[in-house]
């Protein structure tokens, strides 16, 4: 299964999740579902066994800028990644993680 679909597990209690790079996150509502999948309604059945279950997600807001207060489209990196902001003089690291820059300390 491709990453940033909705899957719910085979043999399991029927749960909604997010499925991104081996990892299980929960919707805990069917309004914090719709802000990530449009289609969420309609899950992928997969096998869940040896997949790790990551935090309930929070609702979906797409971006609107960096920590510089600088637009930022679709970045286009992985879950996961780690970015450094062009403009950014503090050169400070972030994580992209479910659409949102969280910064390393």
């Amino acid at each position: 299964v491709p990453g940033g679909y909705s899957v719910t597990c085979i043999g399991g209690d029927g749960k909604i999740y997010r499925y991104e790079d081996g990892v299980l996150y929960h919707y805990p509502s069917g309004t914090i579902a719709a802000s990530w999948d449009t289609n969420w309604r309609s899950p992928q059945w997969i096998d869940c066994t040896g997949l790790s279950y990551g935090d309930p997600l929070e609702e979906y807001i797409a971006p609107t800028a960096s920590p510089t207060n600088m637009p930022i489209p679709n970045i286009g990196v992985p879950h996961g990644t780690a970015v450094r902001c062009i403009g950014d003089s503090s050169y400070a690291i972030y994580r992209w993680h479910h659409g949102k820059l969280r910064h390393y300390p």
